[in-house]
């Protein structure tokens, strides 16, 4: 358990004591965006670990609705069925967190409070975090008044920088993300 904390936890020590600080060399406003609907590029589904009181201590990271790590609440043991990988997942309700979106880069479970968005094409790790901060910034429409379904997720519209013809413009996305990242 310790080592997969400390494999993920080495490069963003290292990311904050070095690109953190520097601002990007790409400037958002140097290309137009548009809006899209998540369901173009993303199938949503329910987290399905169970009750998080009956779970087994292990090692696969359970995500849960927390607005704090990257969600993560702890690790346990399920069914291979319930893990979901490289994905994004957002925040159904919870302690202020409805509507924040976190990118993982590792297997995980996620709680019934969670659902996770898996592309309907390849989608690079770049890009897969550019968009989570596009969904993150309209969390503030949802709460525990207007909770996070499936349904109005995929309905939810976010703001992409597109390309001439009009498609979202993954090349700028990884590259933006890489300028803060390397």
């Amino acid at each position: 358990m310790d080592s997969f904390i400390n494999s993920q936890i080495k490069p963003l020590k290292e990311l904050a004591n070095n690109s953190l600080l520097t601002p990007p060399l790409i400037d958002l406003n140097s290309v137009p965006w548009s809006d899209f609907y998540i369901s173009d590029f993303f199938e949503a589904e329910r987290g399905k670990s169970g009750a998080k009181g009956k779970l087994q201590s292990g090692e696969i990271p359970l995500i849960s609705a927390r607005k704090q790590f990257n969600a993560f609440d702890s690790f346990v043991t399920v069914d291979e069925s319930k893990v979901f990988k490289e994905s994004i997942s957002i925040n159904n309700n919870g302690d202020g967190g409805a509507g924040l979106a976190f990118f993982h880069n590792y297997k995980y479970v996620a709680t019934q409070d969670v659902t996770a968005l898996m592309e309907r094409k390849f989608m690079s790790k770049e890009a897969k975090l550019f968009i989570s901060v596009c969904i993150t910034k309209q969390a503030n429409k949802f709460g525990h008044g207007n909770k996070l379904n499936s349904k109005r997720l995929l309905h939810q519209k976010i703001m992409l920088p597109v390309t001439i013809e009009g498609e979202p413009d993954f090349e700028f996305m990884e590259m933006y993300i890489s300028s803060i990242i390397s």
